[in-house]
């Protein structure tokens, strides 16, 4: 079983039991802290929200408190893990912490140039599929 991440879905991932999984592939992983931290707002029925864009997204507070304010936890439990772990960042997109991670395990990101968090270009999507099948 090979399972892909994109954005925040790496952190599902992440904290899944995998042992029946073979290879990771996290596609623009977000780092969490500093991008969240800037981004969310509590409302006034004490629920976090993305304001990212135009769009009203709640946030769960398992999310926002483990990701946002204690990072470095995730850092740690990508690096226990003891499978191969393929990551591929949008250069316009979260690349710096695609590039934290793959040196936090040792691995190299690939790195889509252009390319925006959702690989939007047709032609991004076409590097992404093939970049992801090639290293499957």
């Amino acid at each position: 079983i090979i399972l892909i991440g994109h954005s925040f879905g790496w952190l599902s991932l992440l904290y899944s039991d995998l042992k029946h999984v073979s290879k990771l592939v996290l596609w623009d992983s977000s780092i969490g802290w500093e991008e969240l931290l800037w981004d969310v707002y509590e409302d006034d029925q004490w629920k976090y929200i993305d304001r990212w864009d135009q769009y009203k997204r709640y946030i769960s507070d398992t999310l926002y408190e483990d990701f946002c304010i204690d990072p470095i936890d995730n850092i740690q439990q990508l690096k226990s893990l003891k499978l191969p772990i393929i990551i591929i960042a949008a250069e316009e997109g979260l690349q710096d912490p695609a590039l934290l991670y793959a040196e936090s395990i040792h691995q190299k990101a690939f790195i889509i140039a252009w390319a925006d968090h959702i690989f939007s270009d047709d032609n991004h999507k076409k590097e992404l599929f093939d970049i992801t099948m090639k290293n499957l």
